[in-house]
């Protein structure tokens, strides 16, 4: 914004902006938030530098600039919002997907933006103030969070698919129909396109089902579907038994955007082709190819149960429990829990890991629906048995998060989904479902929360903290120094008047010490006198307004006039301009720093002092240098401290109060001191001011 050449746009040099618009540039400059500010006919954007982190390379070349030119795909966006505010209308969006990639990443960027109306002096809409608060990481989150719903729901309405296949038999119940039906319900979850399963079939490979987004359409037994048996896409899954993406040449591990090859393995061997090709240009991603390959999975494993039952009803039987010990097994690993509810006796079985979420790591002896609502919180409880009798009546799915009280009294966050399963007398009399212990996350999020909030408080103790204790080193600073006055001035009354009383009597030694004496309450009157004018110029209220500093150096000579008496001295005093600040306050600032350029000066045979300004964006940089004695560098930040002296005391006199005076009455002024210098080379110091509005 400063280094930004405003000349050249729309609304010409800072120095001749608006009142209004200067105001809304400062509110707009000081936010912690990411803010910009739109102004004028053309939208003409202005931006804080919390803005960068987001809009990175688009900065450079839309400042300044009218956003329709600049910008057009975002006012392609936002362009009648911009235009309603114009009108006097607030705007409002939340979790807005912007068209840029935030920090010059690939990531989208979600934002939650604020479009107010700021006016101009005449009272109509001059701009339009924009706030945004970055939510990316939260939308991200919230989808991440969304897709291991979907790919949880998936797997099990396919696991209840195949698991009412296998369980309940019914005229369609066919290895051809229950492939039918997965083929239709996985189509729910993926890309619009189409599926086949591919069957070997003598020489080649015959399609047995194939079903499109549109509807299924049995393509079993037609010869012009056959395919060779050399058919890449279709050997390669079924000799290394490994889904297969075709498009890829390192094979398995990395996946096509569009397809998918899966064997189909019951009975020690692949049987067939689970095949999936997208229409459009939608690609899979990998909740799609978890979600193929479980369900691929658990239709082979469903399958080759109903093999091996065909060859012995004992086997089968074996396999099928077999095959619920593997289902378990996995969901354990996932740390997921399986129960199924019978509604008629409200009696469920559970896996494990269902009843161990509850406390009981031994398992429960009987578990009843009424035994899971006596373990939900009383404040959850209504909320979860309502959505339960809405998911029955309509058999629908049960899906909710509620708080628990384990056995042993502690509070967790759990995740369930449930789905009725027909009876086959048009009830749900059953219902299947996953539960997960997601305390970990919800107790992140709180954690998070409680932080921010003992961190603010922290900062607000400190902060207070901070200022009593400046206040009392002020008020100690103050009392010490106007306290210690009154037995110093004891000291040097009585010893004037010892020296009166002695009079001519006095010999030399005497003489000596009470000149010693004087000289040291001398001194330590102009170290007290220090202390109060520093205690002061923290304590006294800055009275701002506008400063001529050309008139406040002539003034400041003057007072200097003398400790020039009799010296050659060459001042060099360049235009100076007008400043914002508290006219007597600065005054003390040239003061100080004119009577340092005396000071270390007064060895040279001509002193030469030089006083100039120099123009920053926003700010005047006030500079004095003079060709005395100098410094070593090394030391320039002990200038500023209090009684802190680079010179021996003999050799030049002070108090080392005067620079720390300087820089406390720059620091209220919101400007900053520095000095330079080199030993027997002068020094320079130099400081800045706030420019005059």
């Amino acid at each position: 914004m400063r280094a930004h050449d405003w000349a050249g746009t729309p609304l010409g040099v800072p120095e001749r902006w608006p009142q209004s618009l200067r105001t809304a540039v400062g509110l707009t400059l000081s936010g912690a938030f990411p803010t910009a500010l739109l102004w004028g006919q053309d939208f003409t954007p202005l931006f804080n530098d919390a803005c960068l982190d987001m809009i990175g390379e688009r900065h450079a070349g839309t400042l300044g600039r009218g956003l329709p030119r600049s910008w057009p795909e975002l006012w392609a966006v936002f362009g009648p919002q911009f235009q309603g505010v114009r009108r006097g209308e607030t705007f409002r969006f939340t979790d807005q997907r912007l068209p840029l990639s935030p920090r010059g990443g690939t990531q989208e960027a979600y934002v939650t933006l604020g479009f107010s109306p700021v006016h101009d002096e005449s009272g109509a809409v001059g701009g339009v103030l924009v706030t945004v608060l970055d939510t990316t990481t939260e939308v991200h989150a919230r989808r991440q969070l969304q897709e291991q719903r979907i790919e949880l729901e998936a797997r099990s309405r396919s696991l209840a698919l195949i698991e009412q296949f296998v369980q309940a038999p019914t005229a369609d119940r066919t290895a051809g129909a229950l492939i039918r039906h997965l083929q239709q319900l996985l189509l729910e979850y993926l890309p619009a396109g189409h599926m086949a399963y591919y069957e070997r079939s003598g020489g080649g490979w015959h399609v047995r089902s194939l079903v499109s987004a549109g509807g299924a359409d049995d393509q079993s037994g037609s010869g012009h579907d056959t395919l060779p048996h050399d058919t890449a896409h279709l050997r390669i899954p079924l000799e290394t038994g490994e889904p297969h993406y075709p498009g890829r040449p390192d094979g398995p591990a990395q996946a096509n955007p569009h397809a998918a090859m899966l064997p189909l393995r019951w009975a020690s061997e692949v049987r067939g082709i689970f095949g999936f090709v997208a229409d459009g240009p939608d690609a899979l991603t990998p909740r799609h190819r978890n979600i193929l390959e479980a369900a691929v999975r658990s239709l082979g494993l469903a399958l080759g149960r109903e093999h091996r039952e065909g060859e012995a009803r004992a086997d089968a039987n074996a396999a099928l429990l077999a095959s619920r010990s593997r289902l378990h097994f996995a969901l354990e690993a996932a740390g997921l829990g399986a129960w199924e509810l019978d509604t008629r006796t409200q009696v469920a079985t559970r896996t494990l890991r269902h009843d161990e979420i509850f406390g009981y790591p031994q398992g429960h002896p009987a578990w009843t629906y009424q035994t899971f609502l006596n373990h939900v919180l009383p404040e959850d409880r209504a909320e979860v048995d309502r959505k339960y009798s809405a998911a029955l009546e309509r058999g629908d799915t049960w899906d909710f998060q509620c708080r628990i009280r384990r056995v042993d009294g502690e509070v967790r966050w759990i995740w369930a989904r449930g789905q009725t399963m027909d009876g086959g007398d048009g009830a749900s009399n059953h219902v299947l479902g996953l539960i997960q212990d997601v305390t970990g996350p919800r107790l992140a999020e709180a954690n998070i929360a409680e932080l921010n909030t003992h961190l603010e408080m922290r900062v607000r103790e400190r902060t207070r903290a901070l200022k009593d204790a400046n206040d009392e080193l002020e008020a100690f600073a103050y009392s010490v120094s106007h306290d210690l006055r009154t037995p110093l001035r004891h000291i040097a009354g009585f010893t004037q008047l010892l020296h009166k009383h002695l009079g001519h009597t006095t010999d030399p030694k005497a003489a000596r010490y009470l000149a010693v004496v004087q000289d040291a309450v001398q001194r330590m009157d102009r170290l007290l006198e220090a202390m109060l004018n520093l205690s002061r110029t923290a304590q006294l209220p800055l009275r701002t307004g506008p400063v001529d500093l050309n008139h406040l150096t002539e003034e400041a000579r003057a007072a200097l006039a003398t400790e020039t008496d009799g010296r050659p001295v060459q001042w060099q005093i360049g235009p100076l301009p007008q400043v914002t600040g508290d006219p007597t306050m600065l005054r003390q600032v040239l003061v100080n720093l004119l009577s340092n350029a005396l000071k270390y000066s007064s060895k040279q045979d001509t002193a030469l002092i030089e006083l100039w300004a120099e123009e920053q964006p926003d700010s005047w940089k006030v500079v004095v240098r003079d060709n005395g004695v100098g410094f070593d560098p090394r030391y320039a930040e002990r200038l500023f401290g209090v009684f802190q002296r680079l010179h021996r005391q003999d050799d030049f006199e002070g108090t080392g109060v005067g620079l720390a005076n300087v820089r406390r009455i720059v620091v209220r002024h919101g400007g900053e001191v520095s000095a330079t210098a080199r030993p027997g080379e002068g020094a320079t110091f130099s400081f800045t001011l706030p420019k005059l509005p």
